[in-house]
């Protein structure tokens, strides 16, 4: 596995604008690596990570402010990412990460 690349991550959600470091591993066509919030240090896992030449995608399922699984959707320009985060029942807004 490679190692860890450290995005700063910013998504609009329904709550305001959302900041945290991200942090990804490409093996192959598996992408994985973590989640930490900015505030508060909590972190969350990646899950069912792809990457599909530039087309990225994978999923974090967050306890804080309230639980739900958020859905990323993303084209990398290798040093950032940009694309679309789904909050569940709570709607879709963009999202940007930039290596840090």
């Amino acid at each position: 596995m490679s190692n860890f690349e450290k995005y700063k991550l910013s998504v609009q959600s329904p709550m305001g604008k959302q900041e945290s470091e991200l942090f990804l591993a490409k093996d192959g066509d598996q992408l994985s690596g973590k989640m930490v919030g900015a505030s508060d240090g909590s972190e969350f896992s990646i899950e069912d990570g792809k990457a599909d030449g530039d087309q990225l995608s994978w999923i974090v399922k967050v306890d804080k402010p309230m639980p739900v699984t958020l859905t990323f959707t993303g084209t990398s320009n290798g040093a950032s990412i940009e694309g679309e985060v789904a909050f569940g029942a709570f709607g879709k807004g963009p999202f940007t990460a930039t290596q840090s």
